[in-house]
């Protein structure tokens, strides 16, 4: 649990009837006298079961200790994690934004962490120790998404500030699926796409929605980022959804993309921007105002991108008897004639 509370002992009592106790010294605060100890039995005179026991009674006695010392154990242990410098802002700051009340206090936590790639696999393993099952499934969407990402170093303050290479914000298409899209100037601060994606798969809307659905999402939007680049929310233009089409279209990709499955992708961005427009607002200004005032993505006509969806049409009669006519053996026969009589 990262606590510095002593570690447990084990000792048989024969006054008790030779069952086996768990002892915990307290902490200095909750002493009354020197080396004060808590003692909780584990209801067995069997050595091997009481070591069974030990762990769980002994982080039952830990919990007790944070509860009267007003201690947060999920705290402490990302203090370990958090690095002012990468971040930002502290984790007080952090705990009463407006995006930890939306998210969730540890959820936006781990989430920026795992945004600056401060977290090892192995502290991530002991974070999800302090989360229940709602914020479990929120932090696993967020890492399914980042997993593959290389986020920019420096704090957001200065990647706010700070762009690659400028250029004007006419479109651009990518035709090469090696060429990484420019990046452009960000002269408002405007958060960009991965920015908004913690905040956006921590809403409550997920806890509504398949998990199959929830799942695909973060590949379909980083899909998108792939092609336009991380843009700033405010510079994102309808032409950005053809880009998308277009660059699909053209992939090597066998099967190709079908038209269908370009505007999932294009959704699941506009899903996105339809959430920002609804429950973001940028507070650094007074008056308070929206990110953007309208999702530019919905309506944009991709009909024409993609390969086409197929058309079937069913065999003439004079086919029929034709292809029955044909020499086959009496299992192909078989599955013909229950194809034909019920329309599998």
């Amino acid at each position: 649990m990262g606590t510095t509370y002593p570690p447990s002992t084990l000792n048989r009592l024969p006054a008790k009837g030779g069952k086996w106790y768990v002892f915990v010294t307290k902490p200095t605060k909750l002493q009354k006298h020197p080396k004060e100890q808590v003692r909780r039995s584990t209801g067995t005179t069997d050595e091997k079961l009481a070591k069974h026991k030990q762990h769980q009674i002994t982080q039952n006695i830990y919990a007790e200790f944070d509860k009267a010392l007003n201690r947060d154990p999920f705290i402490e242990l990302v203090k370990t994690y958090w690095d002012y410098a990468s971040i930002g802002y502290s984790i007080e700051d952090a705990s009463n934004s407006v995006e930890a009340a939306k998210a969730g206090e540890r959820v936006f936590i781990i989430q920026t962490l795992l945004m600056r790639k401060l977290l090892t696999q192995s502290a991530i393993d002991k974070l999800f120790e302090h989360l229940d099952i709602a914020e479990a499934k929120k932090v696993r969407l967020a890492i399914e998404f980042l997993e593959d990402d290389e986020p920019n170093p420096y704090p957001a303050r200065i990647q706010q500030r700070q762009f690659i290479e400028q250029q004007s914000t006419e479109n651009k298409t990518v035709r090469s699926q090696n060429k990484k899209p420019d990046l452009i100037l960000n002269a408002t601060g405007c958060p960009t796409i991965t920015d908004f994606m913690p905040s956006y798969l921590a809403h409550r809307k997920w806890d509504t929605i398949s998990e199959k659905h929830k799942r695909y999402i973060p590949t379909h939007i980083k899909k998108c980022v792939e092609i336009i680049g991380d843009l700033p929310i405010d510079q994102i233009l309808p032409t950005h959804a053809t880009q998308i089409a277009e660059v699909m279209e053209d992939s090597p990709k066998t099967p190709p993309y079908s038209n269908a499955t370009i505007r999932t992708y294009v959704g699941g961005l506009s899903g996105l921007l339809t959430h920002i427009h609804d429950n973001e607002t940028n507070t650094d200004v007074n008056p308070p105002k929206p990110w953007i005032t309208s999702n530019v993505l919905k309506g944009v006509k991709l009909e024409h991108y993609g390969e086409k969806k197929r058309s079937f049409e069913a065999l003439t009669e004079e086919q029929l008897h034709a292809l029955f006519k044909l020499p086959m053996p009496n299992s192909d026969r078989l599955l013909l004639s229950i194809l034909i009589t019920t329309g599998m």
